[in-house]
């Protein structure tokens, strides 16, 4: 559900950047790391009409919701 979200409707809202899924191997849980251009287009996007659909649907089915807003403090590539 995350992934067609995002699909849809999340990456082509202004501002997006790029979005990630990483699924625990046990199953359990999911961690949704997204990049936003700035904290204005994010908050943005958490009051798109269709963004809204679908971060609707997945408060429903989550047994818990950890929303964080992060800086970008270093990145490391091989």
């Amino acid at each position: 559900m995350l992934i067609t979200a995002s699909e849809e409707v999340m990456r082509h809202l202004p501002g997006f950047i790029s979005g990630n899924f990483h699924a625990s191997t046990d199953g359990s849980t999911v961690v949704n790391y997204v990049q936003w251009e700035s904290r204005e287009t994010l908050q943005a996007a958490q009051t798109d009409a269709a963004a809204r659909v679908h971060m609707d649907r997945a408060m429903e089915i989550a047994e818990r919701i950890e929303p964080r807003i992060y800086t970008v403090e270093a990145v490391h590539h091989r």
